[in-house]
């Protein structure tokens, strides 16, 4: 089994809970005013095969807009500026990390950072993968645009023009056809159509993040952190910036229905200490009591998964590592909505600026799992709700067993 098909199975498994945080309001539409990019304006997207981007570009816009706050407002901006200024160093397995220069917060530093993405706008362009692509991915960023699948299906105009000689690469980012059918859907829901803006916009950015650093730099992207284990500075911004590493329901390349988006994260265990500090990480906030029993109230035997079948488990994962822990969390339409609107963000930036920190809005309260492999077998932690029949004998019985 892979982890899109387990998760699917603790989501189906545990759906009468998942459906306790699920509303039935009416959200609002996005709110945000903020101009768009240049690097995002509809001149620096391809024409030619699959791409009536010209069609869909209002009903994008929302998320062109989300991505272009990410990249302009200062506070969430300092993960670039790290990126840009961080000294190189190497740790004891001979990786290139970056160490943090103090001068990256300073307005200077942010000021060309900005500058930076100006330039690498003039030089990039996006494109939706071609309609016969059978590559599966959310998004891909290539060095050159001769390295994009069937790019001799193309002609030289369709492509926008290079307008900077500023730049290591002139990279160029595809998107998959998945969203380009969301965005042209008829029969999208609401909340489908604002899941697809939101992880378009995450995309947009994660993609960014690798041609940000191709623009300044050839070789080998190094770790943003020391703690990393991979290089990946895709997954690197999504975490630092949303919080957690969203992953949408369905088969990426094929899929362009956005009915559910859930936040993976995997840490490694290695030893009980360890294990217990991770699990209590990752259940977080959650007052809820954990129980390893399953909706029925067994103790199920779940399918080992290997750790690299997890979105972004090479970037937080050994090669070799064996005992680890993920989290899955169902995200809540409240929180994707948010991220659009712009009294929102103004709260969001008053927040930082008194804490004089970027921090992102928490997930509240949704269903989340835990997914624990260990090296008796695999376990599934999950919180009891009082209101559930089966749940609420399991909570008796441990009131019980704490009173013997």
């Amino acid at each position: 089994m892979d982890s899109f098909h387990l998760l699917q199975a603790i989501r189906h498994e545990f759906d009468w809970h998942v459906r306790q945080h699920q509303g039935t309001e009416v959200y609002r539409a996005p709110s945000l005013t903020n101009p768009v990019l240049p690097m995002f304006a509809l001149d620096r997207w391809a024409t030619g095969p699959g791409q009536d981007t010209s069609d869909i570009y209002t009903v994008m816009r929302p998320a062109l807009q989300l991505a272009s706050m990410w990249l302009t407002e200062d506070l969430p901006l300092l993960w670039f500026s790290h990126l840009t200024f961080g000294h190189r160093r190497r740790n004891a397995a001979g990786q290139v990390y970056l160490e943090m220069n103090p001068h990256y917060r300073t307005p200077a530093a942010l000021h060309t950072v900005k500058d930076n993405l100006h330039e690498f706008g003039k030089t990039n362009f996006f494109a939706f993968a071609h309609p016969d692509c059978k590559e599966k991915f959310a998004g891909v960023t290539y060095v050159k645009k001769e390295s994009m699948s069937h790019y001799r299906e193309f002609s030289r105009t369709d492509f926008p023009p290079v307008l900077s000689d500023k730049g290591v690469y002139k990279p160029c980012i595809c998107l998959a056809q998945r969203f380009r059918g969301a965005f042209r859907s008829t029969n999208a829901s609401a909340n489908e159509r604002y899941r697809a803006l939101f992880i378009f916009a995450v995309v947009l950015c994660h993609e960014v993040a690798h041609g940000y650093y191709m623009f300044l730099e050839s070789g080998n992207e190094p770790l943003w952190a020391e703690n990393e284990k991979n290089p990946e500075l895709g997954f690197s911004w999504e975490l630092s910036v949303l919080g957690h590493i969203p992953v949408p329901n369905g088969k990426t390349a094929s899929n362009d229905r956005f009915q559910e988006i859930h936040a993976i994260r995997l840490l490694e265990a290695p030893s009980s200490a360890v294990r217990d500090k991770v699990l209590q990480s990752l259940a977080g906030s959650s007052r809820a009591e954990f129980t390893t029993r399953d909706a029925s109230g067994h103790y199920r035997n779940w399918p080992v998964v290997n750790h690299g079948k997890f979105r972004g488990a090479t970037w937080t994962m050994s090669s070799d590592a064996q005992l680890f822990i993920a989290s899955f969390h169902v995200v809540p339409m409240h929180w994707v909505v948010s991220w659009f609107q712009k009294d929102i963000w103004e709260a969001l930036k008053a927040r930082w600026v008194q804490k004089k920190m970027y921090e992102p809005p928490a997930l509240g309260q949704t269903f989340m799992a835990i997914y624990e492999r260990t090296s008796n077998g695999v376990q599934v932690h999950r919180p009891l709700y009082p209101g559930n029949r089966v749940d609420a004998m399991i909570l008796e019985e441990h009131r019980k067993s704490v009173q013997k």
